[in-house]
């Protein structure tokens, strides 16, 4: 339970996760505490993934009260 790496991985291999490599990740902005990122990811067969024809999508990150970071969005496949 405390091995986050396992967790991961066996979601993505054994427990159905549609889990993507990421191609790539852009800075776009910086407001009020929050950091927007553009991510696109790239598929198993080597293809960039769309969705509503859009390849790239936006992450919103924040800085949390204990000093941890915390990704606000959820990735485009799982919403």
């Amino acid at each position: 339970a405390n091995d986050a790496a396992t967790l991961w991985k066996d979601g993505c291999e054994l427990n159905g996760l549609l889990c993507m490599q990421v191609d790539s990740i852009t800075p776009v902005s910086h407001a009020d505490g929050a950091w927007t990122f553009s991510v696109v990811f790239r598929k198993d067969d080597g293809t960039l993934y769309y969705k509503n024809g859009h390849s790239d999508f936006p992450f919103v990150v924040r800085a949390g009260n204990d000093g941890l970071y915390l990704v606000e969005t959820m990735p485009p496949y799982q919403e």
